[in-house]
C-alpha cells in the first residue's frame, strides 16, 4: 500500500459521515484537537513555532493554526504549518494536505503503533459500537446497526 492509499484510508475514516465541505473541516479539526496535544512544536517557512491553537470558520479558509513564534503570534493556515515528520501530528496533517489536494509534508507512516485509537467524530453516535482496524493502526468505532425488524 502507498503512502497516498493510507493517507486515504484515514481520509475516508475520519470523513466517513460527512455530507459536505463544512463537515470535512469540522471532522478534520475535531480529530486533530482530540488526538494531538496543544500546544505543539511546528515550523513555519523553516522558522521554529508553536501551534497554540486551532480553528476553523468556513471552507474558503479552511483550518487555521494559531502559532506563536519568534515575531509573535498570529494565525496562518494549517495546511502551510509543519510538524516533525514522527509525530502523529504530522501524520494527520499529511492526510489533511493530501485531502485539499496539496503534496503531504514529511511524515512517519504509522507513527503511533498498532491497537492504538482515534475514533471519527463522526463515528460515535450515542451507545456501544464494535471497532474496527484501519491500515494496521487506526482503530475506530463503527456505529451499530439498529434493526427496527427483522434483518431479512
Amino acid at each position: 500500500m502507498t503512502t497516498a492509499d493510507a493517507l486515504d484510508r484515514v481520509i475516508e475514516t475520519i470523513t466517513v459521515d460527512c455530507y459536505n465541505e463544512d463537515e470535512e473541516y469540522t471532522a478534520f479539526l475535531t480529530v486533530i484537537e482530540d488526538e494531538v496535544a496543544l500546544p505543539a512544536p511546528a515550523s513555519l517557512v523553516g522558522t521554529p513555532v508553536t501551534v497554540v491553537q486551532l480553528d476553523y470558520a468556513d471552507p474558503a479558509r479552511g483550518l487555521v493554526a494559531v502559532c506563536r513564534g519568534p515575531d509573535g503570534t498570529g494565525e496562518v493556515a494549517f495546511g502551510d504549518v509543519a510538524f516533525p515528520a514522527d509525530t502523529l501530528a504530522a501524520w494527520l496533517h499529511a492526510a489533511y494536505r493530501h485531502h485539499l489536494g496539496l503534496r503531504p509534508f514529511p511524515a512517519t507512516r504509522d507513527p503511533i503503533g498498532p491497537g492504538r485509537r482515534i475514533d471519527s467524530p463522526q463515528m460515535d453516535r450515542g451507545g456501544a459500537a464494535p471497532s474496527l482496524l484501519v491500515d494496521g493502526a487506526f482503530i475506530v468505532r463503527q456505529a451499530a446497526p439498529s434493526w427496527t425488524g427483522r434483518p431479512w
